[in-house]
């Protein structure tokens, strides 16, 4: 199961010059705040009247085309994360949007080229590495994708998603003893963490443990992972755990 997440750029006051109450900074916190919450279409809305107000702000628009994306109208976010970079070429972020995006329409090199100017502007950025090494999993360059999650564990030191997406890479090399390792770091990091739950259990069946992947895979479906229904349907898992 593959985990990339869009790069929603919120300091607001590292953009923004003007006082406090400047609509289009209200405007701004309300839809960031939205899209946290899950409310994509009140964040669209709030980001559209933020650039019917500032028609050059490029944070309004890779905002509004996170909201687009999420929104399923993949061509109207890339248009908008398209328009901030020519506005600010130097919003490192947008690139980051651009990056993602281009990664579930599965053009991996191009997304690879988003990624690698956006760690360029911004190397310290942990979920830049984290997004990356997931692309050079997808290209099967798994020796450049362990080291930009070693990175992305440099920068962030409890940084579960990254153990996780390792442990996905073992898996994908049949290391599955390491594999389970690394799936055991990310629930120590995060307890509730469902697909490391069921990446640790996969690993575990794949090592001759039956039982142990039923208990991870059945905790990983208490936490709401739907792909562990299958898993556990497949193994005839009892429907019980205690954890």
């Amino acid at each position: 199961m593959k985990i990339i997440h869009l790069i929603l750029f919120l300091s607001l006051n590292f953009i923004f010059t003007s006082c406090k109450n400047d609509p289009a900074n209200e405007l701004m916190e309300q839809g960031s705040e939205s899209l946290k919450e899950g409310k994509v279409q009140e964040a669209y809305q709030a980001f559209n009247e933020v650039i019917a107000m500032q028609p050059t702000n490029a944070l309004a628009f890779t905002n509004r085309g996170v909201a687009r994306f999420m929104l399923n109208d993949m061509q109207g976010g890339f248009n908008d994360v398209n328009t901030a970079i020519k506005l600010n070429p130097d919003l490192s972020q947008s690139y980051g949007n651009r990056g993602t995006m281009l990664f579930y329409a599965k053009k991996y090199p191009e997304a690879l080229q988003d990624f690698n100017q956006q760690i360029k502007m911004a190397p310290k950025d942990s979920e830049a590495y984290l997004n990356r090494g997931q692309v050079y999993q997808n290209l099967q360059k798994y020796e450049q994708a362990v080291a930009d999650f070693k990175k992305s564990i440099e920068l962030l030191e409890n940084n579960a998603k990254a153990y996780c997406l390792w442990g996905q890479v073992q898996t994908d090399m049949g290391l599955h003893g390491e594999a389970y390792n690394l799936f055991n770091k990310a629930i120590e990091l995060q307890t509730d963490y469902g697909d490391a739950y069921l990446n640790r259990g996969n690993a575990s069946y794949e090592l001759n443990y039956p039982d142990k992947a039923c208990q991870d895979w059945l905790y990983a479906q208490k936490l709401g992972v739907k792909e562990a229904d299958e898993n556990v349907k497949k193994a005839g898992c009892k429907p019980t755990v205690n954890k």
